[in-house]
């Protein structure tokens, strides 16, 4: 939950139920007020990192993590606070591609997933398998910003959760013993073009690509 009136806000994909990459040094960032002074304390270490909005308002940092484990919270102050709670430290994979990636476990109509319900009625939070949606959006350029929510392993999130991303978490989560948190930015019927900057498809595949629309 963010804090009422709270003045440093995290990127939406940080947010409760989140999990983040074990052992690494994680980018996190943000915004807050111009120039503000941002000190940003997880509850896995006892240290604090500290880091200044630039003169739009944005901050960008790394976290280290430890081994896997939690539940954690994350705190951000600059004179107001904003907590990230039940954050777990794991594995994290990227799930992109089209249809058969974004397909939901409850499958689609007409289109249901053999076994499915039973995985979806018996889903107990306390597994420490997560999914992130992040929600479908079109850009010419690298934005720094999306709108993202985090799930846990309850019906509901199980239901709506990409099938191959989730039962890929699952899978993984049983072999290494450890959380695993999966992002689906997948998008049925996109090419792999849509996926590339204009500079390396110019560089790469030059003469082999539309690029009309990115003269838009």
């Amino acid at each position: 939950f963010i804090e009422a009136d709270a003045k440093v806000i995290p990127n939406p994909i940080f947010a409760d139920n989140m999990v983040l990459q074990q052992n690494a040094q994680v980018a996190f960032w943000g915004e807050a007020k111009a120039g503000a002074k941002v000190k940003i304390t997880p509850s896995w270490s006892r240290k604090s990192v500290r880091v200044q909005a630039d003169a739009d308002g944005k901050w960008f940092t790394r976290l280290a993590t430890p081994s896997a484990g939690g539940p954690y919270e994350i705190l951000l102050e600059d004179g107001e606070k904003t907590r990230i709670s039940n954050v777990l430290i794991g594995e994290v994979w990227l799930c992109s591609g089209q249809s058969n990636m974004e397909m939901p476990v409850k499958g689609w109509p007409g289109q249901p997933i053999a076994g499915s319900a039973d995985y979806i009625l018996g889903a107990d939070a306390q597994l420490p398998v997560r999914h992130c949606y992040v929600k479908r959006e079109t850009a010419l350029s690298v934005r720094d910003k999306c709108t993202a929510t985090w799930t846990e392993n309850t019906p509901e999130g199980v239901a709506e959760s990409s099938a191959y991303a989730y039962f890929f978490a699952r899978k993984l989560n049983e072999m290494l013993d450890v959380p695993v948190g999966v992002i689906n930015v997948s998008w049925g019927g996109s090419s792999i073009q849509a996926w590339m900057s204009r500079e390396l498809l110019e560089r790469e595949f030059a003469g082999e690509v539309d690029l009309k629309a990115y003269e838009l």
